[in-house]
């Protein structure tokens, strides 16, 4: 399982962005669809990576969203 911590959600250009979203991260309120649209995606993430089959998003010490990876 991959374990990706995000920040606050702050603003970013879409147009520099390779996901095109208006902002990333994660504040309270958030559905988990919203949640998965802000922080999926771009990840420099290791080689041992492409193994795993499920991402656990947390904020602080708060596990957020748990997904499964359909297309690593």
């Amino acid at each position: 399982m991959l374990h990706i911590a995000v920040t606050a959600k702050k603003a970013v250009n879409p147009e520099q962005d390779g996901l095109g979203r208006p902002y990333v991260g994660y504040e309270p309120g958030m559905s988990q669809d919203e949640m998965y649209e802000a922080n999926h995606g771009e990840w420099a993430i290791g080689a041992r990576a492409q193994k795993e089959r499920y991402a656990l998003f947390s904020f602080g010490r708060t596990a957020i969203q748990a997904v499964e990876i359909d297309n690593p």
